[in-house]
């Protein structure tokens, strides 16, 4: 797909320098793809309603945003509570997001194979809104989604996770 990747030589070939995956052939890393998550015994329709029910202790808030009819919805709900956030959010927020995606590729074999599938490519969450969870639009951003995926694409090659396949 063009624009998807960039690329370096490196004697005399090409090479892929970065690989994004917003709205991408890698869409499945986005939080907002179809992939439900178990969580707490709950499921939630994808990682994104997750993370953001995750910001609240709130149990009636928590359940508005599980049942958001899309991820942007969820968002939204989340948004407009923000002034009940977890105290401690801003700290444990990476945490919760790491804890989200080990998750969905452990609970979704496809998920997993197309991570590995990357080789040692950077991962980028190519959003151009998002300078904190992706690179932004002068791609200068901390892209703390790509970093993490990166991170348990390593943690996986390592054997650190129990696999369970179901038939």
């Amino acid at each position: 797909m063009k624009g998807e990747t960039g690329t370096m030589k490196t004697n005399g070939k090409n090479r892929r320098r970065h690989m994004g995956f917003y709205e991408r052939l890698l869409y499945m890393l986005s939080n907002y793809s179809a992939h439900a998550i178990w969580s707490a015994g709950l499921l939630w329709p994808t990682a994104e309603h997750l993370y953001q029910a995750s910001k609240f202790e709130d149990i009636e808030i928590q359940e508005s945003i599980r049942s958001a009819s899309s991820p942007q919805r969820a968002k939204e709900i989340a948004r407009a509570h923000q002034h009940l956030k977890r105290p401690e959010w801003p700290k444990v927020k990476l945490e919760v997001m790491r804890r989200i995606l080990v998750d969905k590729a452990l609970q979704h074999p496809e998920v997993r194979e197309a991570l590995l599938g990357t080789g040692n490519v950077c991962l980028v969450q190519d959003s151009q809104d998002d300078s904190f969870w992706g690179w932004g639009r002068d791609h200068r951003g901390n892209n703390y989604l790509g970093r993490l995926w990166m991170e348990i694409r390593a943690e996986l090659r390592a054997g650190k996770y129990q696999l369970f396949e179901t038939a």
